[in-house]
């Protein structure tokens, strides 16, 4: 989601996190995590999972699809895992990437899946 500084107006109850300065008409921008692959160990990506999602809810982020159903509507259908991470940005999410607290669940996915592991701005 694109928010425009001159009309983003944070409350108390907001939790943000902004790097200053910012000009009026700056864009902040929403960063996603995506994962696509195919889990080669199924008992071991389960053991990732809970790691994980502590390491994502620590660092702000959210799940936004964990696998479910698909229909392809062009070309070759899709891996057979598709995950998608929302962030407030990039520096965000790549912190989260980078973070001790998902050091330790990386080597987990890694060996438990092959696949594909992005960041992209909204």
């Amino acid at each position: 989601m694109k928010r425009r500084v001159d009309n983003f107006h944070p409350t108390e109850a907001d939790d943000i996190t902004l790097q200053l300065p910012l000009r009026y008409g700056d864009v902040i921008m929403t960063a996603y995590v995506i994962f696509q692959g195919e889990i080669t160990n199924p008992e071991d990506y389960e053991a990732y999972k809970p790691l994980a999602g502590a390491s994502v809810e620590s660092h702000g982020g959210k799940y936004l699809v964990r696998g479910g159903k698909f229909i392809s509507l062009e070309g070759e259908a899709p891996s057979s895992r598709t995950v998608i991470l929302e962030f407030d940005s990039m520096e965000a999410a790549s912190g989260w990437y980078e973070s001790s607290d998902y050091a330790v669940a990386k080597p987990i996915r890694q060996n438990a899946s092959e696949g594909s592991l992005y960041i992209i701005e909204s």
